[in-house]
């Protein structure tokens, strides 16, 4: 999860003057928080010529949406596949997490798996926040063993495509 936030972070964010990246935790749980003023989830996926077209009538928390599904990157004819937002999407809605995502005038919301999206004041660039209990182990560890098995199949997937 810190990973991925922070990549995205790094490589949206235009100014670091106007961005900021927070984490705390503890052993019952942790939680990352991070604000920039750069391109938007929702203006990156716009842009990206494979989702212009489906992409052209959707409203902002729909493309929000759209960004945490598995291969869904707004990087064009890159080695980038997607996996990063789904991924955190999945720890969060599998461990009864929190997931808060502003990007321009949009946001998507998974409370404990309840989602909420919809329309918001205009923020410019993307607020990120998670929250994870840590406490659950057997938990963590059979998303863990899950989420490998479908990694595994996905790169088999690849590895034949190619």
């Amino acid at each position: 999860c810190i990973t991925e936030i922070a990549s995205n972070f790094h490589e949206h964010s235009k100014d670091e003057q106007d961005s900021i990246l927070v984490a705390r935790g503890n052993k019952e749980e942790i939680e990352i928080a991070c604000a920039d003023s750069g391109v938007g989830i929702v203006t990156s996926l716009m842009k990206s010529e494979r989702y212009r077209g489906i992409l052209s009538n959707a409203v902002g928390c729909d493309i929000l949406a759209k960004a945490l599904e598995k291969g869904v990157t707004s990087k064009d004819n890159s080695n980038h596949m997607g996996y990063g937002l789904w991924l955190v999407e999945n720890i969060v809605r599998k461990l009864g997490g929190e997931l808060f995502i502003y990007s321009e005038k949009a946001h998507y919301i998974n409370k404990n798996g309840k989602i909420k999206k919809g329309a918001n004041g205009y923020w410019k660039g993307t607020i990120i926040y998670v929250k994870l209990a840590l406490n659950n182990k057997e938990a963590i560890h059979n998303f863990v063993v899950a989420l490998t098995e479908e990694l595994d199949k996905d790169k088999e997937l690849l590895i034949n495509f190619e």
